[in-house]
């Protein structure tokens, strides 16, 4: 860890996050296939690098997910799972433009007005 990351870390309570993207709130409807098949879901926060999805029954943790968000179709791995949550990190993250089309659709239950891009 570098002196500026050593400084950052202390200043958020003494240990570095290890998360690197910000995560937004979104509640919406999407699909997933999972090894147990297709199935209905909901996208509970996103971020570039990954998302929280709500979904019964849950992946495994370390099973391979597809998911389809609006006109999108992504591959992710589940990294943690706790009940019907789980924690999923994309095979490839989100450009600034899919996730504003995520994070502004009208289509979705909950409309995000707080992401600006940088």
């Amino acid at each position: 860890m570098h002196h500026d990351e050593k400084s950052a870390a202390v200043r958020e309570g003494g240990h570095a996050s290890k998360r690197r993207s910000r995560r937004f709130k979104i509640f919406e409807p999407i699909r997933i296939r999972t090894r147990a098949g297709e199935q209905r879901a909901h996208l509970i926060d996103v971020s570039q690098t990954g998302a929280l999805v709500h979904a019964m029954p849950a992946p495994e943790c370390g099973d391979p997910v597809v998911l389809w968000i609006n006109a999108y179709t992504m591959s992710a791995k589940v990294m943690w799972v706790a009940g019907p949550r789980f924690g999923i990190s994309f095979s490839t993250h989100l450009d600034d433009r899919v996730l504003a089309d995520f994070l502004t659709s009208q289509v979705g239950s909950l409309w995000c007005s707080a992401w600006r891009p940088r």
